[in-house]
Formats: C-alpha cells, sequence, structure tokens
C-alpha cells in the first residue's frame, strides 16, 4: 500500500524578479520584487542609467502595476 500524498503548496519564491517599462522616462528596468516586505528594487538597464544612484527602491503591489516579463 502507497503513503499519503498530501496536498502540498508549491512553495513562492520570496524574491520576485521582472522587467517594466517606464513610459514617462523610456527606460526600462530590472526588478526584484521582495513580497514579505512589498517593495521593489528597480535598477536601470541602460548603460548610461546603471549607476548606483539611479536605483531606486518603492513600495508596490504587482497587482497594481504592469510589467513585461517575469523570470
Amino acid at each position: 500500500m502507497l503513503p499519503e500524498i498530501k496536498n502540498s503548496k508549491k512553495r513562492e519564491e520570496p524574491i520576485k524578479l521582472f522587467i517594466d517599462f517606464n513610459k514617462s522616462d523610456n527606460s526600462l528596468y530590472d526588478n526584484l520584487y521582495i513580497e514579505d516586505f512589498k517593495i521593489v528594487i528597480k535598477i536601470p538597464m541602460g548603460e548610461k542609467d546603471n549607476l548606483p544612484g539611479h536605483i531606486k527602491i518603492e513600495r508596490f503591489s504587482l497587482v497594481n502595476e504592469v510589467f513585461l516579463t517575469s523570470y
């Protein structure tokens, strides 16, 4: 007789990665979303913008945002 298999939920990753496009400044951002804290670290993907001072940390909800792709 086989052991009972419990219904297991897929484990959520603590950090989700995605790319978004900011229409106001025409920039692509590499985003690290930390769900436990509901914040995103936005790193510009352009060569001229990829400086430490250009990294943004924002509080946000994935439900209200449009993003290009997750990875």
